[in-house]
């Protein structure tokens, strides 16, 4: 089990991600561009600051923490540490906490609407990376 929150996290959720070929070669065949995953209370975990992923045709090529709360990505998704765990734990829908702003998404949202189905698929490999969370 790993603490979410931490690059550990992270780390797990690519090595499903890699293991996933629906994921990489059709729901996001194509699909280039940077994220951050970013977390806006507990600033002693890594995804406080951001967790940043540089996507090429569907694959992670690079992964790490942000140096700062300033770094940027082209998609930039940030909630409290609450509603990560309601998303991964399947309690919020992801798309419901996006239109109710408890899910903040900043960049091309017609681009994250043509990927969407890789999105889910995703979110749905959060829920896999065997977790531990803080009370």
């Amino acid at each position: 089990m790993v603490a979410y929150g931490t690059i550990e996290y992270w780390q797990e959720l690519k090595k499903l991600w890699d293991k996933d070929d629906v994921l990489k070669n059709e729901l996001f065949k194509g699909y280039d561009s940077t994220l951050i995953f970013r977390m806006s209370d507990k600033p002693h975990l890594d995804q406080h600051k951001g967790i940043f992923l540089d996507v090429k045709d569907g694959k992670v090529t690079d992964m790490k923490v942000c140096e700062s709360k300033d770094d940027k990505a082209r998609a930039v998704t940030t909630g409290t540490y609450a509603i990560w765990k309601q998303i991964v734990t399947k309690t919020l829908d992801p798309t419901k906490a996006l239109l109710t702003r408890k899910l903040q998404l900043a960049g091309p949202m017609g681009e994250v609407l043509k990927y969407m189905k890789g999105w889910m698929r995703l979110i749905e490999l959060l829920g896999e990376v065997p977790t531990e969370w803080e009370e």
